[in-house]
């Protein structure tokens, strides 16, 4: 789970979303030609200022032009789809162990209308050897990887790519925060990122008053790189100006990218981790599913998060003290672990 869960009523799907205009903008990474904008300069630092602009407002942006080979996408796409289309005797075969604050596997999210599959590159085999002295030793839990053919293939080809794109994420970002290209890259190289594919099951009766398919929240971590179909009931993100939903564009191909608390912290509110949502379909769609997939690049375990050259000065201080990655989100887990634990024992959540 990489999500700090707010209380906030999801209502219907677009009623009462304003329009999306430049608050959620849609950012091309090639500029002029196949990634271009990675050659050139001037067309980097260009790429840069759109992305400050777009994370001091709304902190969510849509990228197209990401170089990510549509195969790979597609391959991870349909082995999704046929996984959580399954029994969910079947799907239990893999059930994530809710009593632990590191999940892997599959497991369902009670009041959120939504069930959900991690893994993360510290479940392979092996992997635990990159963690370093100190860390949670359990981010070393092992993957459980459904049976169902080319499924772990399909997720570990995605995997690699969300890797490459979120490294050239984070060179744009240290870009756009006047830093050297590379600054983020040493906090990144033994990262602990989660894959989470999310599946929204068809609604065949009408939800509870306020229950929607997954409630108000902000992300915990640096960045959230999410894969979303084009099914109705989708992302909202609020807009703090005006009170409104609003909705993120379905652009084919892209990708939804944004920050979270971590990241926030890390630029010292310069950046906002904002609050989303996942809405009901209007009901002449009820009978249809989505299913989308987010990639949370979180920082190495003993990364040191403290505040970013340029994020502060005397009229502006440093609002937080550094603080290690690994505790930091341990930290969120044990949160996050505790408020599943009293879902589960008043009856709103069930486990899998």
């Amino acid at each position: 789970m990489a999500t700090t869960e707010r209380g906030a009523s999801p209502g219907p799907g677009g009623q009462d979303a304003a329009p999306a205009q430049d608050f959620i903008p849609v950012v091309d990474l090639s500029v002029e030609g196949a990634h271009g904008a990675r050659h050139d300069p001037s067309a980097r630092k260009a790429l840069a200022r759109r992305i400050d602009r777009a994370f001091t407002e709304s902190g969510f942006m849509v990228v197209v032009g990401h170089g990510v080979p549509q195969e790979t996408v597609a391959a991870m796409a349909a082995v999704t789809g046929t996984f959580f289309r399954q029994p969910t005797d079947v799907k239990a075969e893999v059930a994530a162990d809710l009593k632990e604050q590191v999940i892997r596997g599959f497991g369902s999210r009670g009041n959120d209308m939504v069930e959900a599959f991690t893994m993360n590159r510290l479940g392979e085999p092996d992997a635990a050897r990159a963690l370093p002295p100190g860390a949670d030793p359990r981010l070393a839990t092992p993957n459980k990887w459904p049976s169902l053919t080319g499924f772990r293939a399909a997720y570990l080809a995605y995997y690699a790519a969300m890797e490459v794109l979120s490294a050239e994420l984070m060179t744009l970002f240290a870009l756009a925060l006047n830093l050297e290209a590379e600054w983020f890259g040493p906090s990144f190289a033994l990262h602990a990122t989660d894959l989470t594919a999310n599946y929204y099951p068809p609604q065949l009766s009408v939800p509870d008053a306020g229950v929607g398919r997954k409630r108000a929240h902000t992300d915990w971590g640096v960045l959230t790189v999410l894969y979303q179909d084009a099914s109705p009931g989708g992302l909202e993100v609020f807009h703090r100006a005006t009170g409104a939903w609003v909705p993120v564009p379905a652009v084919p191909g892209s990708f939804v990218v944004n920050v979270g608390d971590l990241m926030a912290r890390w630029t010292n509110d310069r950046w906002v981790s904002t609050i989303h949502r996942v809405v009901n379909p209007p009901r002449e769609h009820r009978d249809k599913d989505r299913c989308s997939v987010a990639f949370f690049y979180q920082p190495a375990p003993d990364a040191m998060i403290s505040c970013l050259p340029g994020c502060s000065d005397d009229l502006s201080p440093a609002r937080y003290p550094p603080i290690r990655s690994d505790d930091y989100l341990t930290t969120k887990r044990r949160r996050a672990y505790i408020q599943v634990a009293l879902e589960t024992s008043k009856g709103h959540r069930k486990q899998c």
